[in-house]
């Protein structure tokens, strides 16, 4: 008899290991697929931060340009401001020296 128990035991035994690797088959195959969907996260995150960095890129350019544009207006406006005060002065001097 005590043999009869002792493959009784194994027998369930054995019946739990199987149970056991099938239920670590099911969680790893769980984990491969996650696995799976975070790669192709990390994929499209990365894919984004080129597309923001290569505008960002393209922004920095247009703003370059536009430094370089405001910097000619300011010298045509300093320029113009300079020719408006020294024609009001000369017509000022002219004005006094003529009383």
């Amino acid at each position: 008899m005590p043999t009869d128990a002792i493959e009784t035991r194994m027998a369930r035994l054995e019946g739990a290991y199987e149970h056991i690797d099938k239920r670590l088959g099911t969680v790893e195959q769980r984990l491969t697929l996650v696995e799976t969907k975070l790669d192709g996260l990390r994929r499209d995150i990365d894919q984004r931060f080129e597309r923001v960095d290569q505008r960002f890129e393209r922004m920095e350019g247009r703003f370059e340009r536009m430094e370089g544009r405001f910097e000619r207006l300011e010298q045509s406006l300093r320029t113009q401001f300079y020719w408006v005060m020294g024609l009001m002065l000369s017509l000022l001097a002219l004005g006094l020296f003529r009383h």
